[in-house]
């Protein structure tokens, strides 16, 4: 609560003018919210002033009304700041901005406007509060240089609610995937692994993925002898038939044999 009277450099944010501004010639605007408005615009040096009266309160002379109204202001926008309410007629409200957007002056309801990707950014980087358990972003700023130190708050209850139902989502997100891939994994081990059976057991059965008859794995019957070629065969029909694990382990077994 700042208890003043007139505008406080720094209380707003940075605005914007008018659409359709001309300056040193009189001009209509109907503002956002539907107002309309005699206005007219003087260049001062660093900024702008802004002299309007609404339509419902104008008459035939109002241009000239407003014409005689700018002269007070100056030259610059340093003297433009200084302009008191008594200097200018009862009926005229005015606005004085900087070449930044900043609001330096201003009496009545000149149809400004703020600059909401200023507002965004200054309510997106405060500091953190909570306030009767809701959380807030507060940004403090001084207002002049004695005055007052004005405190905004932006209740962020709802963005943090969801942020939270993000986290929740993402985190069983990712619980299923790695259950998923857990689960696949298990199935191909499972599926890699060396089979369970006896010798007699596999002499019963056919040959296959996993059952490779050999008469010999080294030697060679027609040379009565150990032969590194037969070797060599053996190993190449491994290669071709087996699985990989299968094949691995046929291998160790003919280097162990």
């Amino acid at each position: 609560m700042v208890d003043i009277e007139g505008l406080v450099s720094g209380m707003v944010p940075p605005v914007r003018v008018p659409p359709g501004l001309t300056y040193d010639q009189p001009f209509s605007v109907i503002s956002e919210i539907g107002e309309r408005w005699r206005l007219f615009a003087k260049r001062v040096r660093g900024g702008s002033v802004i002299v309007g009266v609404p339509l419902s309160n104008s008459h035939p002379g109002v241009d000239d009304l407003l014409r005689s109204n700018v002269q007070p202001f100056g030259a610059t926008v340093e003297s433009a700041a200084e302009v008191v309410t008594r200097q200018v007629d009862v009926t005229v409200e005015y606005a004085v901005i900087d070449d930044s957007g900043l609001l330096q002056n201003a009496a009545g309801g000149i149809p400004l406007t703020t600059n909401s990707e200023a507002i965004r950014h200054l309510l997106g980087h405060g500091a953190f509060t909570t306030l009767d358990g809701d959380p807030y972003f507060t940004v403090s700023r001084q207002i002049g240089d004695v005055v007052a130190n004005l405190v905004l708050f932006k209740d962020i209850e709802l963005e943090q609610q969801m942020l939270h139902n993000s986290l929740r989502f993402n985190m069983t997100v990712a619980g299923a995937c790695w259950f998923i891939c857990a689960m696949l994994a298990g199935f191909y081990l499972y599926g890699q692994r060396g089979p369970r059976i006896t010798c007699e057991q596999a002499i019963a059965q056919d040959e296959g993925q996993t059952i490779e008859f050999k008469s010999s794995l080294r030697w060679d019957f027609k040379l009565g002898r150990v032969t590194k070629e037969k070797e060599v065969e053996v190993r190449q029909r491994c290669e071709r038939n087996f699985s990989d694990i299968y094949r691995m382990r046929a291998l160790q077994y003919i280097r162990n044999y």
